[in-house]
């Protein structure tokens, strides 16, 4: 299994939403909170489950759906790197700096 890394960036992502979120439910916080790391360490077993985009020009980029939010990350041999957490209705070129 490769090491899961997240960028700060992508660490106050998830803080963020959690923020968000926590805002009509602290349940609901914890659970999406709970879904992103449990879909990095399903990319970390398995990180070709990811998809690319068409949108996005570089396709080292896997992106994975949990809820409204798509994880970023870009993978290794050893290391899953978790590059950005955003909302779906995003520009990922934007998200990205692409």
């Amino acid at each position: 299994m490769r090491l899961v890394q997240f960028t700060p960036t992508a660490r106050r992502d998830v803080l963020e939403i959690w923020e968000y979120t926590a805002r009509e439910s602290v349940a609901a916080a914890d659970r999406v909170v709970a879904a992103i790391e449990a879909a990095t360490r399903r990319l970390s077993e398995l990180p070709g489950i990811g998809h690319t985009r068409p949108d996005v020009a570089d396709n080292r980029y896997r992106f994975w759906r949990v809820y409204s939010y798509l994880v970023a990350c870009r993978f290794t041999d050893a290391e899953l790197t978790v590059v950005r957490v955003a909302h779906g209705a995003q520009d990922m070129r934007r998200v990205l700096h692409e």
